[in-house]
């Protein structure tokens, strides 16, 4: 599940903009910018009825703007606000996925978009040994 919404948030960050790269590994010295990469930070899951169980993801869309840029922090702002939308919902092979907290923050000239599902899921259902055949034997009456 965990790589389907984080191939959601690629195909996102795509429709926004097809000219910036975006990295989902690690990134290397020397990459261009501007350029997005987009990481899982953690994975929680909390136990439910039954099988079901509550999954809790949380991602991190770096945008590191134009290194010539003489307002990088105001271009990561504009960048903020372009993704608010969009990554509200993200598409995977099960539909969509809606994120429940949308956040960000500026470091040191990068932006840190920070988003949070929270999906269901069915555990799968151990197997249970099935019951051998018995034989029984009976009769009726007192002889």
């Amino acid at each position: 599940m965990e790589d389907q919404i984080l191939n959601g948030i690629v195909a996102r960050l795509s429709e926004i903009d097809s000219t910036v790269p975006i990295y989902t590994e690690q990134i290397k010295q020397g990459f261009s910018q501007p350029a997005f990469f987009v990481m899982q930070l953690d994975t929680a899951q909390a136990p439910g009825y039954n099988r079901r169980s509550s999954r809790n993801m949380l991602f991190n869309v770096h945008y590191f703007p134009d290194r010539d840029s003489l307002v990088p922090k105001a271009d990561c702002r504009t960048i903020a606000e372009s993704l608010f939308e969009p990554l509200r919902y993200v598409t995977t092979d099960y539909g969509l996925v809606r994120s429940n907290g949308l956040r960000y923050e500026i470091v040191d000239d990068v932006l840190h978009f920070f988003i949070n599902f929270s999906v269901k899921v069915i555990l799968e259902k151990e197997p249970v040994d099935k019951m051998q055949k018995i034989e029984r034997e009976g009769n009726l009456g007192g002889d």
